[in-house]
């Protein structure tokens, strides 16, 4: 009888095995595949970063250069506004006279 009962509990593991087995196969491909999704995400996030930081260095390089070629007797002043903003004696004589 022990022989019979072996043959039986074999057989379970077998056909029990063999869907443990699949199921077992696909659940590390599944694993696997989410690593490489999650591994490309990073990739993508750090290289979007890379390549915008060079563009903006691109862009802030040749702003200073435009800035370092540009006269400053070309009638606008430090802050971009050529009209309206008061000198410093300007400032100081409205100070003095209570701003009216």
């Amino acid at each position: 009888m022990s022989a019979r009962n072996t043959a039986d509990s074999t057989g379970r593991r077998r056909s029990g095995g063999l869907v443990v087995g699949v199921i077992g196969v696909l659940g590390e491909l599944m694993i696997a595949l989410g690593a490489l999704v999650a591994l490309f995400l990073v990739w993508q996030l750090w290289w979007t970063d890379v390549e915008a930081r060079g563009e903006h260095e691109a862009a802030i390089t040749a702003l200073e250069a435009q800035w370092q070629t540009q006269s400053p007797a070309s009638g606008v002043g430090a802050t971009g506004a050529d009209s309206g903003s008061q000198t410093g004696a300007d400032a100081t004589a409205d100070a003095g006279s209570g701003g009216a």
